[in-house]
């Protein structure tokens, strides 16, 4: 893959919900663009006691 151009880096972090195959490939694209990306996702309630 080729570096992005100063033109095409937005910077800052992007946010990307769900972490399905599409989430996943939504923040690989989003990464040649952004300083970070946040990938969050539902997982199971963290258990107490």
């Amino acid at each position: 893959m080729t570096e992005p151009t100063a033109a095409s880096h937005i910077g800052g972090t992007a946010i990307v919900v769900g972490a399905s195959m599409a989430g996943l490939c939504a923040a690989r694209v989003l990464a040649d663009r952004f300083d970070s990306v946040l990938l969050l996702d539902r997982g199971h309630p963290a258990r107490r006691g």
